[in-house]
């Protein structure tokens, strides 16, 4: 367990224990453990919460009491009972899941979205009924009311399936949509039976599901702000969609801009933030007065009110596919390329699930070093240090490379600021030049310097051995002299052992005189 004071925020990385390998035994896994400097300070919170090779997906069944991850290799699904912190099964599928709905309130009825246009529907039993959408699907959902299960496509319709009936319904188009337009991602808000599905051009069309109607159109790429380094005559994605109640939902961009909406008035959004990271967004969560963002390999959380940095922090190396955020809590989980499955806990974000409460407890009596990052530091992005013209720090033991950005000491960073406040437009333009002509003078004294050294290194006489023949290296034959230099030595090396050799059989004789 690592433990990361960022912004005066604990965080608390649970996931620093070593992967095992399947086929070790119980006792071969013990061994291994114990030799492990740091196991008395791992916390597993689930027993073999991992995969053979990577999960993409990671999920909580409606009653929160059962986890769902997806991964390979085989590709597989994995349901862990939380009451019990075990894996509860591990089934196998023939082609790699993607994402899951739960048709119950736990686990003995789900639906898998796999790849190949596979829909794969599972009972407690194990699988049930399989079938295949015209076009690949990129998400899944299910309505209760009317047992609908919706897939949007990877064109621009959302087919949907009557469990009821077994038929396909009339799928959900939209006018607006062209045939290059995609569906991205989507969001089911059921307080308002509203279906919502982002698309490749920047847009976010919507669908009453009571009635089948298309009723909405958001076009994001028109109606939000772009930072000014952004071309905004290109189009984005949007990557990600969720809802926080029925009335605000929020919009992840490829650019790694969140933008927040209100179904009343969506002329602009209300609160848009970018997460300097020009990656796509993977995952938006609502907590609270905080919002969750996973970009590419760091996690951002803010006040939503404020805009306020909460904490932010670096996952690894290893690409991030998916964020769980348990509702309610400071735990974290992160589906990702790798078999372990990431695991962070913020005390200050919740306080742990119900089904982990030891953890509150645990992570004080065996909380290791804290290393603290910010105190004492102030973060600049490189558009901060070009403003503040400390770009020639960097490289430096004065900044430190950190995320999008750079640390800089604050007391530094108060002198550099005062100092440019005081300074005038004219001031800085006079000290420019005369830094230009003192650069100038400097150069033409050190090539004088070096001219006269020269001169006076020629006339030494000490030096008169140097313009000799066999003391010139020639670059073209550098591979002739280094063998022949090889050899000299191999020479010297056999004389000295045929003198002892001799000197050897000399005192062998004088002592056969002797006796």
């Amino acid at each position: 367990m690592n433990v990361v004071k960022l912004n005066g925020v604990k965080v608390y990385n649970l996931t620093t224990e070593r992967s095992l390998p399947e086929w070790a035994s119980r006792a071969e896994k013990k061994k291994i453990l114990k030799k492990d400097p740091g196991a008395d300070t791992h916390i597993e919170l689930i027993h073999e919460l991992e995969m053979p090779d990577a999960s993409t997906y990671i999920t909580c069944s409606p009653d929160q009491k059962y986890l769902f991850v997806l991964g390979r290799y085989k590709p597989r699904v994995r349901c862990y009972e939380l009451k019990n912190l075990s894996m509860k099964f591990d089934r196998c599928v023939d082609y790699l899941p993607t994402r899951m709905t739960c048709l119950s309130h736990d686990y003995s009825k789900f639906a898998l979205l796999e790849e190949e246009r596979w829909i794969d529907i599972h009972s407690a039993g194990g699988h049930h009924f399989r079938f295949r959408v015209p076009r690949a699907g990129v998400d899944i959902h299910y309505t209760l009311f009317n047992c609908h299960l919706l897939v949007p496509s990877t064109g621009n319709t959302v087919y949907r399936m009557d469990l009821c009936e077994g038929r396909f319904a009339t799928p959900l188009t939209s006018s607006t949509l062209s045939e290059s337009e995609s569906l991205n991602v989507s969001c089911f808000m059921e307080e308002l039976d509203v279906l919502l599905a982002g698309t490749s051009r920047g847009s976010v069309q919507g669908w009453d599901l009571r009635s089948g109607d298309w009723t909405f159109n958001l076009n994001v790429w028109s109606s939000s702000s772009r930072p000014v380094e952004l071309n905004k005559s290109t189009r984005f994605a949007c990557t990600n969609l969720t809802h926080k109640d029925a009335l605000n939902f929020a919009v992840g961009t490829s650019e790694g801009l969140v933008h927040i909406y209100d179904v009343r008035q969506t002329k602009s959004p209300w609160h848009t933030r970018d997460t300097e990271y020009r990656r796509s967004v993977k995952t938006v969560t609502f907590h609270d007065d905080k919002v969750l963002a996973m970009v590419a390999n760091c996690l951002k959380i803010w006040n939503i009110d404020t805009g306020k940095m909460f904490v932010g922090f670096e996952t690894g190396p290893i690409e991030v596919n998916w964020m769980y955020h348990f509702p309610g809590s400071g735990l974290i989980m992160l589906a990702n390329e790798a078999p372990k499955v990431s695991r962070y806990f913020i005390p200050l974000l919740g306080e742990a699930p119900y089904w982990c409460s030891y953890l509150d407890q645990t992570i004080t009596e065996f909380e290791p070093d804290v290393t603290t990052m910010y105190d004492g530091y102030k973060f600049l992005t490189r558009h901060q240090l070009l403003e503040y013209g400390m770009m020639d720090l960097i490289g430096t033991k004065l900044l430190r490379a950190y995320m999008h950005g750079y640390f800089v000491s604050n007391q530094l960073f108060v002198k550099i600021k005062e100092k440019i406040t005081a300074a005038t437009p004219a001031v800085i333009q006079t000290s420019t030049v005369s830094k230009n002509v003192q650069i100038a003078s400097t150069k033409a004294e050190k090539e004088a310097i070096t001219a006269a050294e020269m001169d006076e290194a020629a006339s030494d006489n000490r030096f008169t051995k140097l313009k000799l023949a066999r003391m010139t290296c020639d670059i073209a034959n550098a591979e002739s002299d280094l063998i022949r230099i090889h050899q000299a030595r191999l020479e010297k090396k056999r004389q000295r052992k045929e003198l002892r050799k001799i000197r050897a059989a000399r005192a062998d004789a004088l002592v056969k005189k002797q006796d």
